[in-house]
């Protein structure tokens, strides 16, 4: 192949790629324009009320609640509590599904002890979200999901969270033009009246490593922790060293995708 034909390939490619992602975008504007306009909304039989404001939404429901990609380290923590109160850090909330699952297996197993539920949330939009969705819950009264806004990573001072129209990829690893300064919550003032954390669950979209390197202490405290690691924004080899340092020596690959993995630890 001579020069001009590789030029004219090369370019051939370069607009094959444009045009894939404009209509890729295109086409998931119209399922969120559908999706929002359809007013979807879901009450499970333990009274869990879901609400599905766009594509995203859909995604995740669909991960939590159809497929239960969270339900056995939820349910070992509820087989293994004997009804005992237990303490659960949600690292990226979103817009509260994890909690909302958590709670409806809870409910529908007949578990009586105490849950405490902390659930923080960077991106201020989807902040707002996760507060609606806990006002919409007529929850037990030993189930309780409390709300924190903050981004988490460092213990304090101010990031950048780049934004996407399908927010579950908001980070501040994930470069995009669309940004929102805010600050770091320290998470050890949030779980300061905790003496052990039972389960906490984290899916920060690569600030995982940020947050197991500034966290020791906390994660010492842990007994089970669900990862959501993804391998193009930080070690996945390193988090798994520091937590076996911090005591997380039992390790189980729940998913795992070429660029990602969700991941079970306990002691």
């Amino acid at each position: 192949m001579d020069q001009d034909s590789a030029h004219v390939s090369s370019d051939i490619i370069v607009r094959s790629a444009i045009v894939h992602r404009v209509l890729s975008s295109i086409k998931f504007r119209i399922r969120e324009w559908h999706i929002r306009n359809a007013n979807l909304a879901w009450s499970t039989d333990t009274d869990i009320r879901i609400k599905i404001r766009g594509n995203t939404d859909w995604i995740i429901f669909n991960e939590l609640f159809a497929n239960g990609e969270y339900d056995d380290p939820i349910q070992r923590l509820l087989t293994d509590s004997k009804n005992e109160p237990r303490t659960i850090l949600d690292l990226g909330a979103n817009v509260g599904f994890f909690g909302l699952r958590l709670a409806h297996l809870a409910i529908s197993c007949g578990y009586r002890g105490k849950l405490f539920i902390k659930a923080i949330e960077g991106t201020p939009a989807i902040y707002k979200r996760l507060g609606e969705n806990i006002q919409l819950q007529n929850l037990p009264d030993g189930i309780q999901i409390e709300s924190h806004h903050g981004l988490v990573g460092l213990r304090q001072g101010v990031g950048v969270i780049y934004l996407y129209a399908m927010h579950v990829l908001n980070s501040m690893m994930r470069k995009t033009r669309r940004v929102v300064q805010v600050p770091f919550i320290n998470v050890n003032d949030v779980t300061s009246g905790w003496e052990s954390i039972d389960l906490l669950k984290c899916d920060i979209e690569g600030s995982e490593l940020l947050f197991i390197q500034n966290y020791p202490d906390l994660l010492k405290k842990t007994k089970a922790a669900v990862f959501e690691f993804h391998y193009e924004m930080c070690s996945h080899e390193e988090c798994i060293h520091l937590l076996r340092e911090a005591g997380l020596v039992n390790r189980e690959v729940i998913k795992q995708h070429s660029q990602s993995s969700v991941e079970y630890f306990y002691r």
